[in-house]
């Protein structure tokens, strides 16, 4: 007892030696262990009509075990819809000498603008575009542009139900009911609300009847608000574009049956 307590001694006596000589006495897996990825997204949040290129947020970083390659959007379009989620595809590059794990990774710290972690992957050495070097290739996605009302949320659970039933027998078959089914119904943006329509598309400067309501959807195919004009007829429609009719608008004046100002 006395002999292994004499090596302990001696052991602690030889690490504070070496750390006074500056040496480490820790094993350099250790040291070269990347432990934490930190993102700073700085920029404005990205808006329907707006070109990608003009959209892309400044992406930095404090680190130095790591840097930033290069990063774009993966969505394949010039200008942002109505219908798309953003998402943003990030190469980093760090060092061959140090270990990154996949926990690590899936435990990325984002700041600034709205995102979430969604995969990765590690980059082959053919990807790699310097020597010495190994990369991860991480995707984050951003809000969707288009927030379903009921309507559409009634469609999209009724779709996942029937995929998830018919999943049970073909994963194929289901992916390809998920990928093909349209969840029509009223979707609202930073624009205003609009209707999606059971053949993937949106109508406009035409009359739209819903749930025994009446809406007037633009040149656009967003439902027209407050007080506005077709044909020469006046109309009052509130926030989420319904129409008012038989009664007296919010400001006092009178509609008819058909939505019409009574003057």
């Amino acid at each position: 007892m006395k002999k292994n307590q004499r090596k302990l001694r001696q052991a602690g006596f030889i690490a504070g030696i070496l750390l006074c000589a500056g040496i480490s006495v820790f094993p350099a897996s250790a040291a070269g262990r990347i432990q934490k990825i930190s993102l700073y997204l700085e920029g404005e949040a990205a808006k329907p009509g707006q070109f990608l290129d003009d959209t892309l947020p400044e992406i930095t970083t404090s680190a130095e075990k790591y840097t930033i390659h290069s990063y774009d959007y993966v969505n394949d379009r010039v200008r942002w819809d109505r219908m798309d989620t953003p998402e943003l595809m990030i190469d980093l590059y760090y060092d061959s000498g140090y270990k990154l794990s996949k926990e690590t990774v899936e435990k990325i710290q984002l700041r600034g603008l709205e995102c979430t972690y969604e995969k990765c992957e590690w980059l082959r050495k053919d990807d790699l575009e310097e020597d010495g070097v190994r990369g991860v290739r991480i995707y984050l996605k951003f809000p969707a542009f288009s927030t379903p009302g009921e309507s559409a949320k009634a469609k999209q659970e009724a779709i996942e139900a029937e995929a998830a039933e018919l999943e049970k027998k073909s994963k194929k078959k289901a992916k390809r009911l998920r990928d093909s089914s349209v969840a029509s119904g009223w979707y609202q943006d930073t624009n205003g609300w609009w209707y999606l329509e059971d053949d993937g598309k949106w109508h406009v400067n035409e009359w739209k009847k819903t749930g025994g309501n009446w809406s007037y959807l633009d040149a656009d195919g967003y439902a027209k608000t407050g007080w506005f004009e077709v044909g020469g007829i006046w109309y009052c429609a509130d926030k989420t574009g319904t129409l008012y009719v038989n009664t007296v608008t919010p400001d006092g004046y009178h509609v008819n049956g058909d939505g019409a100002w009574v003057s």
